[in-house]
C-alpha cells in the first residue's frame, strides 16, 4: 500500500466518524507485511469506548473484514490496526 492509498484510507475514517459523532484525528501510523496501524487521536468526547462500538463501522469505512481490525491502545494512542488478509495464521493440528 502505497502513501497516497494510506493517506485516502486515513480521510475516510475521519469523514466515516465525524458522521457518526465520534470525530477523530490520524495522527500517524506505520505498515508492515503483516499489518496497517493508524494512531488516532480522538476529538472531544470521543472515548476509547465509543470506538469499540463503532468497530464493525469502522472495519467497513476500511474495507476491511470485521475480524482482521482490531482498536487497542498504545500509550496515550488509540490504535485502529487492519491485518493483510495474506498474513492469517495457519494452525497445524497435531501430530
Amino acid at each position: 500500500m502505497n502513501q497516497t492509498m494510506l493517506d485516502a484510507l486515513a480521510d475516510r475514517l475521519e469523514l466515516g466518524l465525524m458522521g457518526k459523532n465520534c470525530p477523530v484525528r490520524v495522527v500517524g501510523g506505520g505498515q508492515s507485511e503483516r499489518v496497517v496501524r493508524l494512531n488516532l487521536s480522538p476529538g472531544p468526547g470521543t472515548t476509547v469506548a465509543a470506538l469499540e462500538r463503532l468497530h464493525k463501522d469502522i472495519a467497513l469505512l476500511l474495507g476491511a473484514p470485521i475480524g482482521d481490525v482490531t482498536i487497542g491502545q498504545d500509550g496515550g494512542m488509540v490504535t485502529v490496526d487492519v491485518w493483510q488478509e495474506s498474513s492469517r495464521i495457519v494452525r497445524l493440528s497435531p501430530l
